[in-house]
């Protein structure tokens, strides 16, 4: 059986979509070593995550979810003639032939164009091009692969009553987190500056601006502490003209994207995690920072319940003052941050990337089984399907 990869979410900027895509190749690899795997990387994408045998690397185009690859794209990927077509994103190329997997990892492009980018116009057209690349996808493929129950059950509200083939495959975390210990007992560094740990990019559904406003609220209870922020984007001009406003300066660091070292490094330092996102399809961060024994601040609604378990203290994302006390409560609180500490491991321990892998092949198999589909026709990829909103 020779699968085909579609891995061009893989950046050289780490994103949650290139972190799945990077770690299911890895883990395939660790537990299959008979199946022939085709990966596609983008032509400007230098890093190989993966070597060995059973694994070939093919190079061209860029993004997966560009007009070009969705329209154009299905003659090179034919060219590679692979049984199973697995794309690691959310679309699929138009006209594609053969049997087809789709990862999907969210609808924030069609619910919440508005969360997903800050310029109103670029997120209205960003829902219109979805509406339709999505509604052909989720209509072509064979076997869907959700990230969570959440959004398998979002996929089902929008394709009833023709509910697709799906299987709720949740993200693994990273056996490097698993391993990383508590440095300290009272649950984050002495030797310096308490902080709290915010993980994520500048758009709008990442609630950043929201925190920031948040530690003007909480120094005042507890001025002592600072917030340090992992991530970049478009929006952090913005973030950093807000911190100086109120006066936050010494208080708010930037640290940008690190690598994974120092992502491990901070959440073992860290207070807590602060993640009151307002939409997500998984929720990576929390994950990663259960497996370590950082506690977890994040969001009572979405997806975010579903991944924290009942290892995590759960806040209104809308509600600054909620999210203070809990940040306070938390800071004070040595025995809860234990608790959460405790819970919090157990929680990550059983996702892994191994684990995440085994049951995406397993979803091969039930593929193979199944027979070649007919190709959509052009008036049916542009028919939105009963409960999809274009």
């Amino acid at each position: 059986m020779r699968v085909c990869l579609d891995a061009r979410c893989l950046r050289k900027t780490v994103t949650g979509l290139g972190r799945y895509a990077e770690q299911l190749i890895r883990g395939l690899a660790a537990i299959d070593r008979t199946t022939e795997y085709v990966v596609i990387l983008a032509k400007d994408y230098e890093c190989q995550p993966v070597e060995q045998a059973n694994f070939r690397i093919v190079r061209f185009g860029g993004r997966p979810d560009t007009l070009g690859n969705v329209l154009g794209g299905a003659t090179k990927i034919a060219a590679l003639d692979a049984d199973i077509f697995h794309s690691l994103h959310h679309f699929l190329p138009f006209g594609i032939r053969g049997r087809t997997v789709l990862t999907l990892h969210d609808f924030i492009w069609l619910d919440h164009p508005d969360l997903a980018y800050p310029n109103r116009w670029k997120g209205r057209l960003i829902q219109a091009y979805a509406s339709v690349a999505l509604n052909y996808a989720l209509r072509r493929a064979n076997h869907i692969v959700a990230i969570s129950e959440y959004t398998a059950q979002r996929a089902r509200d929008r394709m009833a009553p023709r509910v697709p083939e799906m299987s709720v495959i949740p993200h693994g975390v990273d056996e490097r987190f698993h391993q990383a210990a508590r440095r300290h007992v009272s649950g984050f560094a002495t030797t310096e500056a308490p902080f709290f740990l915010v993980v994520g990019n500048s758009k709008p559904n990442k609630n950043v601006a929201r925190i920031v406003g948040v530690m003007a609220l909480l120094v005042q209870k507890v001025p002592e502490v600072k917030l340090r922020i992992v991530g970049r984007g478009e929006g952090y001009r913005e973030l950093r003209s807000q911190v100086d406003s109120l006066g936050l300066t010494q208080k708010v660091d930037f640290y940008g994207n690190v690598p994974d070292e120092e992502l491990l490094d901070a959440l073992q330092k860290a207070v807590a995690l602060v993640f009151p996102s307002l939409v997500e399809g998984f929720g990576m961060p929390v994950l990663e920072a259960q497996a370590v024994g950082c506690p977890v601040i994040t969001s009572d609604r979405g997806v975010l319940p579903e991944t924290a378990g009942d290892a995590a203290l759960f806040v209104d994302p809308y509600d600054p003052w909620d999210i203070a006390r809990a940040m306070e409560t938390l800071y004070r609180d040595l025995p809860l941050r234990e608790s959460m500490v405790r819970k919090g491991r157990e929680r990550a321990a059983g996702f892994t990337w191994e684990e995440t892998a085994r049951r995406t092949r397993h979803v091969y198999n039930l593929v193979m089984g199944q027979s070649l589909p007919e190709i959509l026709p052009v008036r049916q990829v542009l028919a939105p399907a009963a409960g999809v909103q274009a």
